[in-house]
């Protein structure tokens, strides 16, 4: 008899404990399910931001590609960083949402705000190259020299990491920012071994990744043959932090023989190509035609996109890289249709103050070119002369019912709707609750089966 008192006095506790425990296992499956949802919005890019599913590139969920150009002196390389005038007229220019390659590099800085927002107000993207594989443009003086192994191996992680982390952290909300490029043409002409290479391009990927998981990464690769074959190529890119595939070519008036190792790299590692160098001599016979054929043969050919070296402000010399304004090549890129795509350019709110125009001062050795023009300014954009200068507290996000809503508007990106943690960190503290639930059931289950 006693002991059955005992046995009807422990059954209450149980069925108590028994509660507790599943109401406890409800609670931990429902943060369970919320981590998961938590975890798929922190991989989701804000509006207006370009994102890759597999081999292909998006903006706002719809397919997208693009042609455009190199500009590397609008920052300032050469001959001098470009107005907001010319910036302006540049970006209105072009087809609506293109890629604009520039150098991005520390020697630049001051001139990338005034770049970054005038392609936000023109609704423009940039391929922002955030370091050079070669003597250009830099400390390092213009003699074109590689960098060398030493640099690769460990050089890199002082002074040019520091900027990569400044750079990436500024412009992480950038809609304007289309994609961050590692280098220009690591590894040449130096022929550097995929050993150094490979590590130094995860590395850098790894740590723009931590900053800023929402935009690509591109390696700014140069070709197959840098790297000793398709197979070590492959490697520079196989790192899931690298986004797309780069490749630059000046191989005559038709499509690269190299472009077969790229598809194959792409196709094996279902990721997006952008031929971010093309270009055929300024002084060939028709050369338009000949770039548009190029732009149509890369594209049926898988890329992504495509950009032409180079634009500039004048276009007057003979050589690689010098189109101006009105070259029947800038004409020829603005009216290119690309097939099944359909873009229409539109301001993206900003997110920091816009700069005044760069005074225009010379940086070139010896003589510059002389007798520019000055580029068509729309009367219907502000002039440097009727901007004033703002301050944060000055601006206001575009008001989205001044203008219908196109495929690239983007929403204003504050902290509310833009992640600023790595992918996969967010959510932390729920997933320490979630740990907590389970080691209070544990014990909750130990005590049950005790009594």
């Amino acid at each position: 008899m006693k002991k059955t008192k005992n046995i009807a006095k422990r059954l209450p506790n149980r069925f108590v404990l028994g509660a507790i425990v599943i109401l406890l296992s409800v609670i931990a499956l429902s943060v369970s399910i919320a981590l998961q949802k938590t975890n798929t919005k922190s991989q989701a890019a804000p509006a207006g931001f370009v994102t890759r599913e597999g081999k292909n590139l998006l903006l706002n969920g719809s397919a997208y590609k693009f042609v455009g150009f190199n500009a590397y002196g609008m920052t300032g390389c050469y001959p001098r960083a470009w107005t907001q005038e010319e910036l302006d007229a540049y970006f209105q220019s072009i087809p609506p949402a293109s890629m604009t390659r520039t150098w991005a590099f520390e020697k630049q800085k001051d001139n990338l705000d005034l770049v970054v927002t005038r392609a936000e107000a023109n609704g423009q993207k940039i391929v922002m190259s955030l370091g050079n594989g070669l003597h250009n443009c830099e400390e390092l003086g213009d003699d074109g020299a590689g960098r060398g192994a030493e640099w690769f191996q460990s050089g890199y992680k002082g002074a040019y990491l520091e900027w990569v982390k400044t750079t990436v952290a500024k412009y992480k909300d950038s809609p304007a920012v289309g994609m961050w490029e590692i280098s220009n043409e690591g590894g040449h002409p130096d022929n550097i071994d995929v050993s150094i290479m490979k590590p130094y391009y995860d590395d850098v990927a790894a740590v723009i990744k931590g900053i800023d998981a929402n935009h690509l990464v591109s390696t700014g690769a140069l070709a197959e043959y840098t790297y000793g074959g398709t197979a070590n190529y492959e490697a520079i890119h196989s790192s899931p932090n690298i986004d797309v595939i780069s490749f630059h070519e000046y191989d005559g008036t038709g499509i690269s023989d190299h472009f077969g190792a790229v598809q194959t790299v792409s196709n094996d590692l279902n990721k997006p190509i952008m031929v971010g160098e093309t270009g055929v001599n300024d002084c060939e016979p028709d050369r338009a035609n000949i770039l548009k054929a190029k732009f149509d043969g890369y594209l049926a050919g898988g890329a992504s996109g495509v950009l032409l070296w180079n634009r500039d402000l004048t276009g007057d010399s003979c050589g690689f890289g010098a189109i101006g304004p009105e070259d029947e090549t800038s004409t020829m890129v603005k009216n290119y249709v690309i097939p099944g795509i359909q873009l229409t350019g539109a301001a993206n709110p900003t997110t920091m103050a816009t700069p005044t125009s760069v005074s225009p001062t010379f940086v070139c050795e010896g003589a510059c070119p002389t007798g520019e023009s000055t580029p068509t300014v729309n009367p219907a954009e502000p002039t440097e002369s009727d901007v004033e200068p703002t301050t944060p507290s000055d601006v206001e996000p575009t008001d989205p019912t001044d203008a219908e809503p196109t495929a690239i508007d983007a929403e204003p990106t504050t902290p509310d709707n833009q992640p600023n943690t790595p992918r996969g960190n967010r959510g932390n503290g729920i997933w320490g609750f979630f740990m907590w639930l389970i080691s209070l059931l544990m014990q909750l289950f130990q005590r049950l089966f005790q009594q």
